[in-house]
């Protein structure tokens, strides 16, 4: 308690002090001298952690001196890199900071009071900043570049100024308001995962990461001589129960939707609810150097949704539904030496494919730091697919039949498992297991058509033929990104696949034997195979300039796919008995592939962009057919093998507009080729990306604007 006693010899009432003044102006005087103190021990120490050799410190008024581990840094103190080294910096509320080789940074008034805190000002190099969140307050700092300022109240993100100034600030956790010291009307508040760059001339930019990944399915349609061919290993390849070849695109840039839709892990990344909506029509018009193919298109939207619960937990889910529709159509004539005429084979077809893709996702972060993430995927997807070929040829026995229409119908379900380790400050290793189970039913028709067994013609008037294939595939993956430097960006990547499915079918035909004799064949089929692939990728990404971004992958993987069918034939005529014939296959692929790209904004919301990549494959195949000893022909060859060499590129031009911070819509022209089939036909795609989430931490107003 506190008592004050006041003594006076005047009597006079304005020169007698009031105990209750004095009371009041000593609890104000205690209160300030208290904030006061708060004031100066707030910001704490800033104590050096680590600091590897090449590292100079700047005092105030003290020459240069090596900077060592356990230092005391006072506000004004420089810290110089750019000869070599790198420091860690620890202060005392539990914030962090880490200044990369080649930065000089000076600290700023940290210690002092006040709503917001000048940590640091970064003139060049690399800073990563961790602040620490104290309880449920807020902690306010601010830092420096020579053309940006930077506030932050308890986050994790990375600043890089270069040389003539230009700032670029990428978000790991939190939210992080940008603004511009040139033209300071200008502020952005940059969510996790997007990278902002501040340049001299006061202007803001949001930097959009490349696209990876095939937007469409008729790129990959080759054509040529045979569009029969094309159409129909189209259709079998889309039914089959596992993943084909996949060449590395743009692997060193990340992107938090679709590393999360990939490994389920990297949902943890997101920090706040965040969306994304795609729409991508893409339309092939007639090609005609080679072969009339009518149009082909393809229409898919998909999207993509991501929410945490609480500080450590997110859960997810993404859609997508693919339609395409693929034509093709040739008209070949030719002259027969044996008979003297000429004689001529049209061809008409047309593939159709519809796929639904659903997933869920959730993830979890472990450790103190949360370092280490866990996710879980569960994958269902439908698929119809329809094929109709129409012939007309001028030969009568035709050995195909005229009319040929089928019928799939298949279902997929897929477990993922993968989990996620922050290394160091900017590096991640991400690895992945997929189990995926399914099954695909087939049932085909077709007209009357003839064929010759031992020599003698057979004609079959048409029938159907169904088929189950069920089977199932295992996947495992590695993923890992990092940065060399502050303009080099790398990653790598690597997956082995295991798969295995089973054929069945069983087809009723009627047959004539010669012109004469007509009888029923119950042909039963059934057919396994196994499939291993694995592939290894590299990807380098450069920051040319803060406007531009260039991609340079190399891939190179192998497959081995071997089947085992076997034929049971049970036909009825009298002196015909029940036979059987095995049949076996066998093929072995190699492949190697460079894929170079860039984008570069070219005028205000305007950006551009192109791709080109090639691809070379290796492929030993081989097969056998072994008859029943009485249905041989001595001279007969029933095994062969044969090796094929192809060279493939595809060409990518693409230009773009941010309409809205959330909007962007972008037109894609690719064109490919073949050494064996020549130029594919070219294909023009839209793409509409739309980007939403909740903001409640944002300003009402639109402030993320693309300039």
């Amino acid at each position: 308690m506190l008592v004050m006693r006041i003594r006076s010899n005047c009597l006079d009432p304005r020169q007698t002090a009031s105990p209750i003044f004095l009371l009041a102006a000593a609890i104000f005087c205690l209160s300030m001298s208290h904030a006061t103190a708060a004031a100066q021990t707030h910001g704490g120490q800033a104590l050096v952690t680590r600091a590897a050799p090449g590292a100079t410190l700047y005092g105030s008024g003290a020459a240069p001196s090596a900077l060592r581990q356990g230092a005391t840094l006072q506000p004004g103190d420089t810290i110089d890199t750019r000869g070599s080294g790198r420091v860690v910096i620890a202060l005392s509320d539990g914030s962090q900071v880490v200044i990369f080789p080649g930065s000089l940074v000076q600290l700023k008034n940290f210690q002092a009071g006040g709503s917001w805190r000048d940590l640091l000002m970064v003139t060049v190099g690399r800073v990563r900043a961790t602040i620490n969140h104290q309880g449920k307050r807020p902690n306010p700092y601010r830092v420096f570049s020579p053309v940006a300022s930077i506030a932050v109240r308890g986050t994790d993100f990375l600043v890089i100024v270069e040389p003539g100034g230009e700032t670029r600030v990428l978000v790991y956790e939190g939210l992080v308001e940008v603004g511009s010291l040139v033209n300071p009307q200008k502020t952005v508040l940059v969510r996790p995962g997007r990278n902002i760059i501040v340049r001299p001339d006061g202007d803001i930019s949001l930097v959009t990461s490349a696209p990876r990944g095939e937007l469409n399915e008729i790129r990959s349609l080759l054509i040529g001589w045979n569009q029969e061919a094309r159409l129909r290993g189209a259709y079998n390849s889309h039914g089959s129960s596992y993943t084909g070849f996949r060449s590395s695109r743009f692997t060193a840039f990340s992107d938090s939707h679709l590393d999360g839709l990939q490994n389920p892990a990297y949902a943890t990344e997101f920090r706040q609810p965040s969306g994304r909506f795609y729409l991508t029509p893409s339309f092939s018009p007639k090609y005609t150097e080679y072969a009339t193919i009518p149009s082909s298109y393809t229409l898919s939207p998909q999207g993509s949704y991501f929410i945490p619960l609480g500080s450590r937990i997110v859960v997810g889910a993404g859609a997508a539904v693919t339609k395409t529709d693929i034509g093709g159509a040739e008209a070949d004539s030719y002259f027969n030496p044996l008979n003297q005429t000429a004689g001529y084979r049209n061809f008409e077809g047309n593939v159709k494919f519809t796929t639904g893709n659903l997933s869920l996702i959730a993830a979890r972060r472990f450790g103190r730091a949360g370092r280490t993430s866990f996710g879980v995927k569960f994958d269902y997807l439908i698929d119809r697919s329809l094929y109709s070929f129409n012939r007309d040829t001028s030969d009568p026995r035709n050995s195909e039949p005229a009319v040929e229409e089928g019928e799939a119908r298949g279902s997929r379900a897929g477990l993922s498992v993968g989990v996620t380790q922050d290394i160091g400050d900017d590096k991640k290793l991400g690895v992945y297991y997929r189990y995926s189970i399914g099954s695909v039913e087939n049932n085909n028709r077709h007209s009357g058509f003839w064929g010759y067994l031992n020599g003698i013609p057979h004609y079959y008037p048409g029938g159907a033929d169904f088929r189950t294939r069920p089977g199932h595939s295992s996947e495992a993956g590695v993923l890992f990104r990092g940065s060399a430097t502050r303009r080099l960006f790398y990653g790598v990547e690597s997956s082995i696949l295991l798969g295995q499915d089973q054929v069945e079918s069983q087809s009723p035909f009627l047959n004539t034997l010669g012109a004469v004799i007509t009888y029923t064949t119950t042909q039963t089929y059934l057919n396994k195979r196994r499939v291993r692939q694995g592939m290894i990728g590299l990807g380098i990404g450069y920051a040319l300039r803060p406007r531009t971004v260039l991609s340079l992958d190399l891939s190179t993987g192998r497959a081995k796919e071997d089947s085992l069918g076997q034929t049971h034939y049970a036909a009825l005529p009298p002196g015909i008995r029940v036979y059987s014939t095995d049949d076996y296959a066998h093929e072995r692929t190699t492949f190697k592939a460079w894929h170079v790209g860039g984008q570069t904004d070219v005028w205000r919301n305007l950006f551009a962009g192109g791709a080109l990549s090639n691809i070379w494959e290796w492929k030993r195949s081989g097969s056998g057919l072994y008859f029943p000893a009485e249905l041989r022909i001595p001279q007969a060859t029933y095994s062969f093998e044969y090796s094929h060499r192809e060279k493939r590129k595809l060409l990518n031009f693409s230009a773009g507009w941010r309409l809205t911070p959330g909007w962007i819509t972008q037109y894609v022209y690719s064109a490919s080729s073949s050494y064996s089939y020549g130029r594919n036909a070219p294909s023009h795609t839209l793409m509409f990306r739309y980007d939403f989430g909740r903001r409640e931490e944002e300003s009402p107003t639109p402030s993320e604007s693309l300039r």
